[in-house]
């Protein structure tokens, strides 16, 4: 029994070093080109606004009660305002119905009771009743991981915490996109600063210009040009910090660090496994 015991051990050992040597030597390591970049987060932002919450978490029973309207946007179709405000309030609702399994997967979401509810939001009524992810709360929170694990790097003495920081990173800079993306299609109120600088300047910069042309793009009519330019507007902020984050992580860790470590969307930073190939709603 023993010695079953021990060649069941020594066998998953075996099995789990060839999976992890297997997966640095697919890992690039040489950083992502801004042309790079930017098609990523393109992908990233239609798999987040449109693949996960309409193809995912969606019930059936949900897209067939709405399946006109949900394929409009999917097409790319300008809503009318009042079209814009039906699908908000859809979409609401799924997020709603989906916030267990979501909280599950990110530590950060952010669950919040009727938020600013005299102020006016994109549906014609006052706050966000009800109990909701507030988007700008998850994704701060992310983001003040994220410079957290920086600030860990530029002081890790060994390689074995480089490779801890450069990994939780990555994770947290691809999470942002999880919590902006769906935004523009969610029943919100306008974007607020926070309520202190953040301590980087530069990064923080590009966080709350991203965040804020998300929120804007919130209250225009979905798919229109008002919409697109705010969403263009803060994938190029967020195309920059992706581009920034990596010259530091880069700047700080050896090839063969970033190897284990990732970078940005590779397996071992835990990126989500959606299709950033899908059709683009803008052709």
């Amino acid at each position: 029994m023993y010695r079953l015991l021990k060649r069941v051990v020594l066998t998953a050992v075996t099995g789990l070093a060839l999976v992890a040597a297997l997966l640095m030597a697919w890992t690039n390591p040489e950083p992502w080109s801004p042309t790079e970049v930017r098609r990523l987060t393109i992908g990233l932002n239609e798999a987040a606004a449109i693949g996960v919450p309409h193809g995912f978490l969606m019930a059936k029973s949900a897209r067939e009660s709405h399946l006109a309207l949900l394929q409009k946007v999917e097409a790319g179709e300008l809503l009318s305002e009042s079209e814009s405000r039906q699908y908000r309030q859809v979409f609401q609702k799924v997020l709603h119905d989906s916030q267990s399994f979501l909280a599950a997967f990110d530590a950060q979401l952010t669950i919040l009771d009727n938020v600013d509810m005299a102020s006016p939001n994109n549906v014609t009524t006052q706050g966000i009743s009800g109990h909701h992810d507030h988007h700008d709360v998850s994704a701060r929170a992310n983001f003040a991981a994220m410079l957290h694990s920086l600030e860990g790097l530029d002081q890790a003495g060994n390689p074995i915490s480089r490779i801890g920081y450069a990994n939780a990173v990555q994770k947290d800079l691809v999470d942002l996109i999880s919590h902006m993306g769906v935004a523009p299609h969610t029943v919100s109120v306008p974007y607020t600063p926070p309520d202190s600088p953040w301590a980087d300047n530069e990064l923080g910069g590009k966080f709350e210009a991203m965040t804020k042309a998300f929120k804007d793009a919130q209250f225009a009519p979905v798919n229109s040009e008002p919409y697109w330019a705010a969403v263009d507007a803060a994938l190029a902020n967020y195309a920059d910090l992706i581009l920034l984050v990596q010259a530091r992580v880069v700047s700080r860790t050896a090839t063969w660090e970033r190897r284990v470590a990732g970078r940005f969307l590779s397996t071992q930073t835990g990126a989500p496994p959606v299709d950033i190939q899908r059709p683009l709603r803008r052709k």
